[in-house]
């Protein structure tokens, strides 16, 4: 990862996002990449990481929420270029978080 291309290292690295959550981030990343990929050899694999992923996923309780984690924790695009102006960028740094804390305490990071 480069952090200047990443939205998720970038947000951890400025303090936006505290550690268990750029660790959950990255949790969600490994999911989301392996059923990026069209390698059948692993089906048991990505099997799981689909259910994984459906489990983060339901816990996003705002359509602005998953949009972002998916964005920017699954395909590492960087916040800034979601919207344009600062109210965007605050609003989806918020709902990016919530959901990384929401993940972070499932997953026993966080308290």
């Amino acid at each position: 990862m480069i952090g200047s291309r990443d939205g998720l290292l970038s947000l951890y690295e400025s303090g936006s996002v505290e550690k268990p959550e750029y660790e959950a981030g990255l949790m969600y990343r490994r999911c989301f990449e392996t059923l990026s990929h069209s390698d059948t050899g692993f089906a048991e694999l990505r099997t799981m990481r689909a259910e994984q992923l459906a489990r983060w996923e339901a816990l996003a309780g705002t359509g602005r929420q998953l949009w972002v984690l998916r964005l920017v924790a699954g395909q590492g695009r960087a916040v800034n270029s979601l919207g344009a102006g600062g109210a965007a960028r605050l609003a989806n740094t918020k709902a990016l978080v919530e959901v990384l804390r929401a993940i972070a305490m499932e997953r026993g990071l966080r308290q």
